[in-house]
């Protein structure tokens, strides 16, 4: 069995709890045979049998499709939704670019690796909060790596001098020409 196999399976074996089973059977119960509701739904009644069996689970998107297509509210199973949704939207949340609040789309498994790089540098985990995470984008960060690595620089190349001799140090646009320019030098 493949990593990314076994995986998805624990992934999903955890979600086994948190599976409204009960209320799942009453509702079904209550809007007719499962083959009918399946049908209406566009898929093979062997999946409403398994959910109703405990032998798997429903991924988020055909479940909202079976619940939406038989007319069954979502709020009764909005936190399993929340759980069993493998994507969450992410907004930029970089502090020195307020900007940029850029959004996109991350998956459980970037969310982990996220959070596993953020629990190496003692930081807390991210938790998705109304399926939204907030973090900074990938180009927010080069921006701050840039910003440090030509902090460094300039400490290293301009030793000895006091921050106000400094002329050459751009403070207002970190890009541009000339940035680490010497004195009197131009490009």
């Amino acid at each position: 069995m493949t990593p990314v196999k076994r995986d998805r399976e624990n992934w999903m074996r955890a979600l086994r709890p948190l599976f409204p089973r009960d209320k799942f059977r009453k509702d079904v119960e209550q809007r007719g045979p499962v083959e009918v509701l399946a049908a209406r739904a566009g898929m093979g009644k062997a999946e409403p049998y398994a959910w109703l069996a405990g032998r798997a689970v429903p991924r988020a998107e055909g479940f909202v499709t079976f619940l939406t297509a038989n007319n069954i509210p979502l709020d009764d199973y909005r936190d399993y939704l929340e759980r069993a949704t493998p994507t969450f939207s992410a907004v930029c949340s970089a502090r020195r670019s307020t900007k940029c609040r850029r959004e996109w789309t991350t998956t459980r498994r970037q969310l982990n690796a996220l959070n596993k790089r953020r629990r190496q540098r003692n930081l807390r985990p991210l938790a998705p909060k109304g399926g939204r995470i907030s973090t900074p984008c990938a180009a927010c960060i080069r921006a701050e790596i840039g910003r440090r690595a030509l902090g460094a620089e300039n400490d290293v190349r301009f030793q000895g001098f006091k921050l106000r001799d400094r002329p050459e140090i751009v403070m207002d646009s970190m890009g541009g020409q000339g940035v680490l320019a010497a004195r009197g030098e131009s490009r």
